[in-house]
């Protein structure tokens, strides 16, 4: 992933963990990077760098876990409506960061009974 011949890029909110090839600028290029979650790191406003505790990241599931760090700590500014699911976004005490909004749902079963 290259940025070059002055381009920019602004990601807020986002989850970048787990790529094989690193970000990289050339002089005349900018990123400005807040309220994210970075695998090795990055300087900006709100960012960490822990583990995000997707669901089964090795089945493509990138839901978030409910003790995952990115729940509730991301930013409104800028935050879509939905996540990619379609769920309103925030759902719960406040955004949270990745393209999954958490929700948890559950199941209720219920016997059958025929007389």
């Amino acid at each position: 992933h290259y940025l070059e011949s002055g381009g920019s890029a602004t990601l807020v909110n986002c989850i970048v963990w787990g790529n094989e090839e690193a970000l990289e600028l050339d002089a005349l290029s900018t990123i400005t990077v807040t309220y994210s979650d970075i695998e090795d790191g990055w300087d900006g406003e709100g960012n960490i760098n822990t583990d995000p505790l997707f669901r089964a990241p090795q089945n493509d599931n990138y839901r978030l876990l409910e003790d995952s760090p990115c729940v509730d700590t991301g930013t409104a500014e800028g935050a879509p409506a939905e996540d990619i699911r379609g769920i309103y976004r925030p759902h719960g005490e406040g955004h949270d960061r990745g393209a999954h909004e958490f929700f948890e749902y559950f199941s209720c079963y219920l016997p059958l009974v025929l007389r």
